[in-house]
């Protein structure tokens, strides 16, 4: 009846979290990690993507060095899945182009780029 040996799924999910696990102890940095601002909300978590579309002639409001806070500040908090296992953050645009995030931090202070070596950085994915 009992099986001593685990499913490779179960293998599997158990590898992950072990190596989640070593690379979150042994991150460069691990320490230096930010507290947290629980009074900034950069992101609005839901199922469904917003009906709202951004208007596209406000794209130039983006550049190269925005801070997290200010591109909120912006367009409003972004949107993410439940369960988004890496955090990017998605703002939709009514000419069908989407902004995406990854912020090392999700603070006001982080430093967003559009270079993919950054801690913080952007992407559009196209119309």
């Amino acid at each position: 009846m009992g099986h001593s040996s685990l499913s490779p799924l179960r293998l599997a999910i158990l590898i992950s979290i072990v190596a989640c696990a070593f690379l979150l102890v042994n991150t460069p940095g691990h320490a230096k990690a930010k507290p947290v601002n629980r009074n900034f909300v950069p992101v609005s978590v839901s199922r469904f993507p917003p009906q709202r579309k951004l208007a596209a002639s406000n794209k130039q409001l983006i550049h190269e060095g925005i801070t997290l806070k200010a591109l909120v500040d912006t367009f409003g908090p972004g949107w993410m899945p439940p369960f988004e296992g890496i955090g990017i953050f998605n703002w939709f645009f009514d000419d069908g182009s989407v902004l995406h995030v990854l912020a090392q931090n999700n603070g006001p202070d982080d430093v967003l780029a559009f270079d993919r070596t950054k801690e913080s950085y952007m992407w559009w994915s196209p119309k």
